[in-house]
């Protein structure tokens, strides 16, 4: 969870012009990822970014609730 450049709002603008699954290989979550995949050998574990531009921490944490909490949950 963040703001914009969790978002990817970097990666999207300007020359780069990554979009969609090309863009997301390049966030930050994503490397993570991969760096939990290797380290420990996950495998089918689903990782979830969730960014908002503009955003400050007060309306994040307005939701946390369905953003996280209801991701993470055990159905």
């Amino acid at each position: 969870m963040g703001d914009s450049v969790t978002a990817g709002a970097q990666a999207a603008r300007g020359n780069w012009g990554f979009k969609g699954d090309d863009l997301t290989r390049f966030l930050y979550f994503a490397h993570l990822a991969r760096l939990l995949n290797q380290r420990y050998g996950y495998d089918g574990v689903t990782y979830v970014q969730k960014g908002h531009g503009g955003w400050t921490a007060d309306k994040a944490l307005t939701v946390v609730q369905q953003d996280v909490v209801a991701v993470a949950a055990p159905e």
